[in-house]
């Protein structure tokens, strides 16, 4: 019972690895909301953002018309960061300006942006989407290509 007791407290002593994560984990994150602030909204932008890059990797293993491709889901990944870059810019400005303006228009942009990528992701899945936001969603993709070319 004691040599139990004592195996279950040693369990709970991290190693090595679980040290070096939380220490950079621990970095990152104070960097991070000393960059960029903390808030429901940044909150709600990051997890839309996890949302669809997943929605997109589901959406590329389900329709026969796409494929995985490790480019473009890097690109994905790149321009996330510059979102994020865009979000901590304009949180420098609002403590520059001594006021709460920009970021939450950033925030709330970029929101509605991930907000339209998720349902056009879960729309090339299968999923039916209601006829007016497929309408939408497809002038959004015309004015893609259209910009492409």
């Amino acid at each position: 019972m004691m040599a139990a007791l004592i195996s279950w407290m040693r369990s709970l002593i991290p190693v090595q690895t679980e040290i070096e994560w939380g220490a950079t984990m621990s970095i990152i994150g104070t960097i991070f909301t000393h960059l960029i602030g903390w808030d429901d909204t940044i909150e709600a932008l990051i997890v839309l953002m996890a949302i669809d890059y997943i929605t997109g990797i589901i959406a590329a293993c389900v329709n026969p018309n796409l494929k995985l491709n490790s480019r473009k889901g890097f690109n994905g990944f790149c321009k996330k960061m510059c979102i994020l870059c865009l979000v901590a810019m304009s949180h420098e400005l609002d403590r520059v300006m001594g006021q709460v303006i920009t970021q939450p228009f950033v925030t709330w942009f970029f929101l509605a942006n991930e907000g339209l990528s998720v349902i056009e992701n879960a729309g090339k899945a299968g999923l039916p989407i209601p006829k007016k936001l497929r309408n939408v969603l497809e002038q959004l993709a015309t004015e893609k290509e259209d910009i492409k070319q």
